[in-house]
């Protein structure tokens, strides 16, 4: 039997070294990408999910989101940078898939939104298509034109980040990591302003859930969204020590995940919030979690006319109905060399046959999302064939 503390790790993991990493930007071979199954079903719902918003955006359909076309214009950059890889390892050429098209086509969507992307879901894919494609796909109108999107979106105070308060986990982060990694590529006063505004967000976070775990725990649907922002900030994040913080607020929500999912129903179990999907526990911390390879996990699937299973749209009648091209930052931080990867240790947390897992919870007075209790000590008990919590 193991008992399994969710916050012991958060404070283990800031004192465990990162192996030395390069700086490139490049898409991983196709050989060192130990899931290919699940990378090419990924690709796929990716590829499916951008589909679908280029085509409402022809039949000018009032369903686009803002949201979905920062992150659909970082899906048609990958996509095209997957698709000329695997077809220079196979030798093959495709004149009719060319780098231009993801090109042309990011920009598109990045115009059609407008100058000002915020801090949240919007600005999401705007550091990793600077970091990734600035230099090979844009010229010089096309890298001037994003730069300005990018100074535009800098807040100069909290408030300007988010009016939301640190427990609410999934805006916090999202605004959090935007507003360090947009300063540190505009630079100069603003950016330092803005990157300061950020950094000032990430400690404070760090000291609350140091103390009292994760607000937004163990969270089918906005689990996904503060890895999706934790990734970037792993990868990018310039302060003195900033990847290794970022990698233990990765290794602490992995340890999280790992430790109470459930093999039998490919799920995860015991006490969690924000569940859109109480019946199944659908969302998309599924789809990085069958990246990630843990045991018996297959592609989601959603029911039909399922309002809260986000998942793929294209030809479907599943799912949320809306083009979820947020899946590209899952996609992205897993094809990239430097791209995090939950430890064997951690990953082992999801094979042990009996597990007994507490999870501490204080409110300290802050109420996001109506989870107002002031204390609570969770727990969740598995063995193969049931669990009880």
């Amino acid at each position: 039997m193991i008992l399994v503390r969710a916050t012991w790790l958060l404070l283990l993991s800031a004192v465990c070294g990162v192996a030395a990493a390069t700086k490139s930007d490049k898409v991983a071979d196709e050989t060192s990408i130990p899931n290919t199954t699940a990378l090419e079903w990924v690709t796929q719902t990716t590829r499916g999910n951008l589909n679908y918003l280029l085509r409402n955006l022809h039949n000018k359909s009032s369903g686009v989101s803002s949201r979905d076309l920062g992150n659909g214009a970082l899906a048609a950059l990958l996509l095209d940078s997957l698709t000329m890889l695997h077809d220079s390892n196979k030798n093959v050429h495709n004149g009719q898939h060319t780098r231009r098209y993801g090109c042309d086509t990011a920009l598109l969507l990045l115009q059609h939104h407008g100058m000002e992307f915020g801090t949240s879901f919007d600005a999401q894919s705007l550091p990793p298509i600077y970091h990734g494609y600035i230099d090979s796909c844009f010229n010089d109108t096309g890298k001037a034109w994003i730069l300005e999107a990018i100074n535009r979106s800098l807040p100069m105070t909290k408030n300007e980040a988010t009016p939301q308060e640190f427990s609410y986990t999934n805006m916090w982060l999202m605004s959090t990591v935007n507003s360090i990694l947009m300063g540190e590529i505009v630079g100069g006063e603003r950016g330092r302003i803005a990157a300061s505004v950020g950094y000032t967000m990430w400690d404070q976070w760090r000291d609350y859930t140091a103390a009292s775990g994760v607000h937004e725990f163990t969270s089918p649907t906005y689990t996904n969204v503060q890895v999706s922002a934790l990734y970037m900030g792993y990868l990018y994040a310039k302060r003195p020590g900033a990847t290794l913080e970022f990698k233990a607020a990765l290794d602490l929500i992995w340890a999280d995940t790992c430790a109470n999912y459930y093999a039998g129903r490919q799920a995860l179990s015991g006490p969690h919030s924000r569940d859109y999907d109480t019946l199944l526990g659908h969302g998309m911390l599924l789809i990085d979690m069958y990246l990630f390879d843990l045991p018996h996990m297959t592609p989601l699937s959603c029911t039909y006319m399922d309002p809260h299973c986000e998942g793929p749209t294209e030809g479907t009648v599943t799912g949320t109905l809306e083009p979820m091209t947020v899946v590209a930052l899952t996609l992205f931080n897993y094809v990239h060399p430097r791209g995090y990867r939950p430890s064997p240790e951690i990953l082992s947390l999801a094979s042990l046959p009996v597990r007994e897992v507490q999870h501490r919870f204080l409110g300290q007075h802050v109420t996001a999302n109506g989870n107002e209790a002031m204390f609570a000590d969770t727990y969740n008990y598995i063995v193969e064939g049931y669990l009880l919590y």
